[in-house]
């Protein structure tokens, strides 16, 4: 039988609550930090790609695939697929290293798929149960998937004597984020926030920044000051399900729970299996004291990822 227990405001529950709030800021690194960390960080990168539509059957997504096939022209097929997430099949267009090439790839064929919407997502050879072509035009065998392409790779960052002999060319912001990266992951958040500052103060408009610095000060247990830049963040690509996602868990910090739970549900709609977004209301339900809900959650957590799953439940102490 799972127990939960709500979060009271006692005075003599007082401590109680601070462990509780401190082992959920543990949980944190564990969760939507992952949607921002290079491929040389984790094993599975983060792409942008094109969601076309999302079936509990896989009968309706390989009929729409068919459709898509019979619609598009051939240069625009490039990956599309057929995965199987959790207990959903959905069909997806193309793979992207970042929301503008995604973006441009959607108005060129918004005409033929209207309902169609750029979103990140994880591209996982063994979820996917079909693909149409790869980019020679030579047909492959239905159940055999190859590897898809993986990005360019990054030419690192230069080492300290390297940028000595070059300092009059300064770092790209590509190579900058894959410096805040490093530094985040090394637990290194004033670093990171002091090289944020000074890229954004040059591009205030930057959905990436924003969601960059957001997330580090939200790390440096200071959800209020992150809360405006991840605002921005979903307000400069409200169909970027992660920005979503990390300004769930700064309301849930800042315990303003039914906000917290209405952001979540908006990753959900965006991407029906985001296993961060599913824990984050499972978290959120749990603070809330609606064991039922709770559970929902916990248990659709458990048919898309049991590792998540395994680890939720020891934290929760379900």
């Amino acid at each position: 039988m799972y127990c939960y227990e709500r979060i009271r405001t006692k005075p003599g529950d007082a401590m109680k609550k601070r462990k509780w709030y401190s082992s959920m800021l543990v949980y944190l690194p564990f969760s939507f930090f992952l949607f921002f960390v290079p491929v040389s960080l984790y094993s599975s990168q983060l792409f942008h790609t094109i969601q076309v539509g999302s079936f509990p059957d896989v009968d309706s997504a390989q009929k729409q695939f068919d459709e898509i096939v019979e619609t598009l022209n051939p240069e625009e097929l490039d990956n599309l697929r057929v995965e199987k997430i959790g207990g959903f099949y959905s069909v997806r267009l193309g793979k992207f290293n970042n929301s503008p090439e995604a973006e441009k790839s959607l108005r060129n064929i918004r005409s033929g798929l209207p309902r169609a919407q750029v979103m990140t997502a994880y591209i996982k050879d063994e979820r996917i149960i079909r693909v149409y072509k790869n980019r020679a035009g030579s047909a492959l065998e239905e159940g055999k998937v190859p590897s898809l392409p993986g990005p360019v790779p990054d030419r690192g960052i230069p080492a300290p004597a390297e940028r000595n002999e070059s300092k009059d060319k300064p770092l790209s912001l590509k190579e900058n984020i894959l410096r805040i990266a490093a530094l985040v992951e090394n637990n290194d958040f004033h670093s990171a926030r002091d090289i944020i500052e000074k890229e954004i103060a040059v591009q205030p408009e930057h959905p990436d920044l924003n969601a960059w610095y957001g997330m580090v000060l939200l790390k440096m247990d200071r959800p209020l000051e992150a809360l405006k830049y991840l605002k921005k963040a979903v307000e400069l690509s409200p169909d970027i399900s992660d920005y979503h996602n990390a300004l769930a868990y700064a309301l849930f910090f800042l315990k303003r729970f039914d906000r917290a739970v209405d952001e979540f549900n908006k990753v959900i709609h965006l991407d029906p299996v985001h296993v961060d977004a599913l824990t984050g209301l499972c978290i959120v339900y749990t603070a809330k004291g609606e064991k039922e809900k709770a559970i929902e959650m916990y248990k659709k957590i458990k048919d898309v990822d049991q590792e998540t799953s395994d680890k939720l439940l020891k934290l929760m102490g379900i």
